[in-house]
């Protein structure tokens, strides 16, 4: 919120775990939201950029948005 960021969180009840969204200009996975093409990113792990999630639970009709910032 601080700079502004459309910021998302996704949760997947399938995958068990939480991972964020951003809207910006980007290639990658992504979900779509009201509109909105957010970036998907995996925070907990190390070396993961936006829009790059690992292989584990990249399947993103598991993953629904839940919170959104703007």
């Amino acid at each position: 919120k601080h700079f502004n960021y459309d910021v998302a969180i996704l949760n997947s009840d399938f995958y068990l775990h939480s991972i964020l969204g951003l809207n910006i200009p980007a290639s990658g996975t992504y979900k779509i939201y009201n509109g909105k093409k957010y970036m998907l990113w995996e925070t907990t792990a190390k070396y993961y950029a936006a829009g790059v999630l690992p292989t584990s639970f990249n399947d993103v009709t598991h993953w629904n948005i839940v919170l959104t910032s703007k």
